[in-house]
């Protein structure tokens, strides 16, 4: 806090304008300050950022892959339970080879 000492502090003029100054000041500032905490106008911030993120083209590939990986385990998984290879079988056991060769 500055200490008004010296002429200025006479001049009930200029002490009034620096008090109208100070709440204009203050004023815009809550103002500034209830504007950025308005909930609606921070969903739409956060709408915007996440929009801006997400870029189709960038995730489009891992997408892709994904959907891939998903249905090559899915037709494997469908073939091992057609064939009755559910379960796990040594692979020097001759039955194994009769499953594998179906």
């Amino acid at each position: 806090m500055t200490d008004i000492t010296g002429p200025v502090a006479d001049n009930p003029e200029t002490l009034e304008y620096r008090i109208r100054d100070t709440r204009a000041n203050l004023d815009s500032k809550m103002d500034e300050l209830q504007r950025r905490l308005d909930p609606r106008v921070r969903a739409e911030a956060l709408k915007q950022d996440l929009q801006a993120r997400w870029n189709a083209g960038t995730y489009q590939g891992w997408l892709a892959a994904g959907a891939i990986a998903a249905g090559v385990w899915m037709t494997i998984a469908g073939l091992r339970r057609a064939r009755g290879a559910h379960v796990t079988r040594d692979l020097d056991d001759p039955a194994c080879v009769d499953v594998l060769l179906a």
